[in-house]
């Protein structure tokens, strides 16, 4: 019985494939070459291979994205924020165009933490305003920035 030539042909072509991709098979750069089965060379949780793999948590600022106001009037939007650990330096700052004004401090210094605060401000005259939020952070020894808005409607 005469083998099948195109069977023998997809069974060599296969053979050649797998070998050549099992044998470039390596361990990745958390393990060392030496004995990749029981994972020797595995960094301690200390190390700084383990602490780049590690996703940090980002600080949170949640309000309103729209407020409706009277312009002239005194109004307040509500924040809450969570700072978790690694943070320091934390500073979030508010601004706006001149027709909204700002009775009280601009900018405010969190704690590690959740907290609760009111950012009082007024719309001098009728019109769709937008607030300016600027997040600045150090967290391991990097700065860390970000943006929100909130959008005022004064009628």
């Amino acid at each position: 019985m005469r083998p099948n030539k195109k069977f023998s042909t997809y069974t060599t072509l296969f053979i050649a494939c797998f070998s050549t991709f099992s044998a470039n098979l390596n361990a990745c750069d958390l393990h060392a070459a030496g004995g990749f089965g029981n994972f020797p060379m595995m960094p301690p949780p200390h190390s700084s291979a383990f602490k780049q793999s590690l996703i940090v948590e980002p600080i949170t600022l949640k309000h309103a994205k729209k407020v409706m106001v009277s312009s002239g009037k005194d109004a307040a939007i509500l924040f809450s924020y969570r700072v978790p650990k690694g943070y320091d330096n934390v500073a979030i700052s508010f601004s706006g165009p001149q027709e909204v004004n700002f009775p009280e401090a601009r900018t405010i210094y969190p704690k590690q933490g959740n907290g609760v605060f009111r950012m009082k401000y007024s719309a001098a005259k009728k019109g769709r305003y937008s607030m300016k939020i600027h997040i600045k952070a150090n967290q391991d020894n990097h700065s860390v920035s970000r943006y929100q808005s909130v959008e005022i409607y004064a009628g």
